[in-house]
């Protein structure tokens, strides 16, 4: 029923859980309920769940020694359950960005523009973009051309600065998106920072992410290091 994937070994309880948190939170012992399974066998299932960091418990109080958790997603896992799950969206937020423009790709907004049509030569269907850009991106051009949905302009030494503002939230505003869709990364743009936290989050959480580069005939081509669809 589902498909086993990222190296995960779970049980088909611990799938059915999966599968409701997918859809909506649950308090503890209104899941056991729903599961059909004993408090104990439910705590073990979350145990093990909860060691993967597929799911959070958040006690919402506590009587006596008693506590009333509700159980979720980890928002960091969002793509991970899916893919366990089996569940395809069929769309993706590509999440890029431009600066200068450059002597390789030329102007520089066309980098999402770019990555974009080769993403969905290879089946991925791009229905949103969110870039960061600097205040010396060519936002004019960009938006000509609709580049981009969403932009978060940062000074280009923000992208430098490991304690800077953009690093702190990179991960809530990559959850906030994969709230309606799958994200996938896009590791060109701007600083080698930007390129390597995006690259760990790449890595910790399975999400697809490539880079952009160009064969010695000039033609563009996705460089990947996840990819999903492999």
């Amino acid at each position: 029923m589902f498909n086993r994937t990222f190296n995960y070994h779970l049980n088909d309880k611990q799938l059915h859980i999966l599968a409701l948190l997918e859809k909506k939170p649950y308090q503890q012992k209104d899941l056991a309920m729903a599961i059909g399974i004993s408090g104990a066998g439910l705590l073990y299932n979350l145990n093990k769940l909860e060691e993967a960091d597929l799911i959070t418990k958040k006690t919402l109080a506590t009587v006596g020694n008693v506590s009333l958790n509700e159980i979720a997603i980890h928002p960091n896992a969002i793509q991970r359950v899916r893919s366990l799950l089996g569940i395809s969206k069929d769309h993706y937020t590509l999440i890029t960005g431009f600066g200068l423009d450059s002597p390789t790709f030329g102007p520089s907004y066309e980098i999402p523009l770019k990555s974009k049509a080769l993403l969905q030569k290879e089946g991925y269907v791009i229905s949103r973009i969110v870039a960061f850009v600097t205040p010396k991106s060519n936002l004019k051009d960009a938006k000509k051309f609709e580049t981009f949905d969403v932009v978060h302009e940062y000074p280009y030494l923000e992208y430098r600065n490991d304690d800077s503002s953009i690093f702190q939230n990179l991960e809530s505003l990559i959850q906030s998106e994969q709230k309606d869709s799958n994200v996938i990364l896009d590791l060109t743009p701007l600083t080698k920072l930007l390129t390597i936290r995006l690259l760990e989050i790449s890595v910790k959480y399975k999400i697809p992410s490539f880079y952009l580069g160009k064969t010695r005939g000039d033609e563009d081509f996705l460089l990947w290091v996840f990819n999903s669809k492999k």
